[in-house]
């Protein structure tokens, strides 16, 4: 949720082992995205009372994202032509329901 801290919201990447969470509001709309590059930058500006900040300060508001019917070679040309790591996954109403990282492309024997 957009209320969460940056500390929650790192603390709930480090658990799903990610390196980004998709911000959704209390319907599961996306709203942002908020990186592992994000985070070195919000601690890189020196100030340690950012953890407690709300994530909707320093997350990407209005991210690209793929519906969830994308096909792997479609991620793959974004992941290359945007060069980011990865990308919130929504259904048809635009709720998400995953995130995809660059690393999961060779599980799906795309590289």
């Amino acid at each position: 949720a957009q209320s969460a801290t940056v500390f929650e919201t790192v603390m709930a990447m480090t658990k799903a082992k990610g390196g980004a969470a998709a911000i959704a509001d209390g319907s599961g709309k996306l709203l942002g995205v908020f990186t592992d590059g994000d985070f070195r930058r919000v601690m890189s500006a020196g100030d340690s009372g950012a953890l407690r900040d709300v994530i909707e300060a320093h997350m990407t508001k209005s991210p690209m994202f793929v519906y969830e019917d994308a096909y792997a070679a479609e991620l793959l040309k974004i992941f290359e032509k945007k060069r980011i790591d990865d990308l919130p996954v929504c259904d048809a109403t635009g709720k998400v329901v995953g995130l995809v990282d660059i690393q999961d492309l060779p599980k799906m024997k795309v590289l």
